[in-house]
């Protein structure tokens, strides 16, 4: 098998360019758009055909398998022991779980066990993650699953050193001593996993369990006490906010929340640094059917979130909302799709194009404002995304500038359409704010509404780079002026 000197590049370049959400099996999982496809080889060609198909699709070149499902086969089994064996990937594998059969997932055990003896006993920890349910009638929490699982494992050569147990009611310390003898794991090293009130609380809750020291312990790692004083300020921000608001998220796939779930993080993120819980109110781009239907709508809103999304559905509901949100100024903030909403908009009821729109939506407008590329235009579906982190350069005196504190951000992106420059001068004449531009392509990034308190639109996806220990820039002064919004209606009342 030929091992190239770049696959970890590779892997880094898949993960982080195309924002996916898990590598098992193959399998990335796209949360932005709700699209699930599969990468996978087949018996029918060898590793490093694999390896190639999968660079290509990390560079936003054509994807081999556009829209396909591909099962995996034994070719696999070489690239996962890469995987784990050049990027020494620390891995939570859950037994029983996620959708694979048997055969499907024999590939990943076998490389999971293999990587023991390629890096060295004392360089590999194994953690087993597995849910012991609690019978309610018996009042009694049963290991018997967690037993069977370990036993498994066992046979596949797997021998796990850490096993966290999933759990609703606290392990006590008899149940803790039947799963070490019968498990053959330290009894310091059964953590159990408690439900938290956030998911925030969850690393504090497993390094006061022990977690830390029994990872240290397996790999044979000498260290203090962890110093979580950044996080614990963190949960301590969120689980104690000093007001509240509401953000109406206004897109074409709220019917399934995770769609928008970078999104939704990012807000919560935005919230921390301004000691403001987050209200989100789903509203479908679709009901929006007219300014009276929006502004009904809306009305209760401290702000407004268009997010990303392909596809004519929706959009001018979407349109409705970018007028409602400029006309009675109240705080927008339009990501890629929705940075585009915003020209739409702006094109047809500012500038006085009609029927300004993309021609994502309508190919046949007379004011394509949102077009493609010129390189793009010919191309098939696969390939044509621009992909990854780019640079860009922001003007100064504007609101992006005032989040971001300097000249030159770089931020990642994910879509097809860009803004058309042929319109530039037009939306420049008109007021619109170019407020961001690429400078390598010449590419609008980000527009501002002027006299608006907030109005943004930004062709990047911020989300990606937002945490909650440090909220995007844009983010954080978003939800800031959804809370002063807030605070100025409440003195109008």
């Amino acid at each position: 098998m030929h091992q190239s000197q770049e696959f970890p590049d590779i892997i880094g370049a898949f993960l982080h360019r195309t924002h996916a959400k898990y590598l098992l099996s193959g399998r990335c999982i796209n949360p932005s758009i709700f699209h699930i496809s599969r990468i996978a080889a087949t018996s029918s060609i060898d590793c490093q055909t694999f390896i190639d198909r999968l660079q290509r699709n990390s560079l936003g070149r054509r994807t081999h398998h556009l829209f396909k499902c591909i099962f995996i086969g034994r070719a696999a089994f070489d690239v996962f022991r890469i995987i784990l064996s050049e990027r020494l990937i620390c891995l939570l594998y859950r037994f029983k779980g996620f959708i694979f059969s048997i055969m499907e997932r024999i590939d990943l055990l076998f490389a999971i066990r293999q990587i023991k003896y390629e890096v060295g006993e004392e360089n590999c920890c194994y953690i087993h993650l597995t849910l012991v349910p609690y019978i309610e009638t018996a009042n009694e929490l049963k290991t018997k699953p967690t037993q069977h699982s370990v036993k498994e494992l066992h046979e596949l050569g797997i021998i796990p050193n850490i096993i966290m147990l999933r759990t609703e009611h606290p392990i006590d310390d008899q149940t803790r001593e039947k799963l070490a003898n019968f498990c053959n794991v330290d009894p310091a090293h059964i953590i159990q996993n408690l439900n938290a009130r956030s998911i925030y609380e969850v690393p504090l809750q497993l390094e006061k369990e022990g977690l830390g020291k029994a990872v240290c312990t397996a790999l044979g790692i000498k260290k203090g006490p962890a110093d979580l004083s950044e996080w614990t300020r963190v949960v301590e921000r969120f689980n104690n906010p000093e007001k509240n608001i509401k953000i109406a998220l206004v897109g074409k796939y709220v019917a399934l929340h995770d769609a928008y779930l970078s999104v939704v993080e990012s807000l919560i993120h935005g919230g921390i640094e301004n000691l403001a819980s987050i209200d989100i109110d789903w509203v479908s781009s679709e009901d929006l059917t007219d300014d009276e239907a929006t502004e009904n709508r809306l009305k209760d809103a401290d702000a407004v979130i268009v997010p990303g999304g392909f596809g004519g559905r929706g959009i001018e509901g979407m349109v409705n909302t970018a007028k409602y949100c400029r006309t009675h100024n109240v705080p927008y903030f339009g990501i890629c799709l929705g940075m585009q909403i915003v020209c739409i908009e702006y094109a047809r009821n500012v500038l006085g194009f009609a029927d300004a729109n993309s021609t994502e939506m309508e190919p046949e407008t007379t004011h394509p404002v949102i077009d493609l590329m010129p390189d793009q235009n010919g191309k098939i579906l696969g390939g044509t995304l621009r992909l990854g982190k780019f640079e860009c350069s922001v003007a100064p005196e504007t609101k992006t500038a005032q989040a971001y504190g300097s000249k030159t951000i770089w931020e990642r992106h994910r879509h097809r359409y860009e803004f058309n420059n042929v319109y530039r001068e037009d939306f420049k004449k008109g007021g619109l704010i170019i407020a961001g531009v690429n400078p390598e392509r010449d590419l609008v990034e980000i527009v501002e509404v002027p006299g608006h308190q907030w109005m943004v639109g930004v062709q990047f996806h911020p989300e990606f780079k937002s945490r909650p220990n440090k909220a995007g820039p844009l983010f954080r002064e978003f939800v800031r002026a959804a809370c002063e919004n807030k605070e100025n209606k409440k003195n109008k009342n």
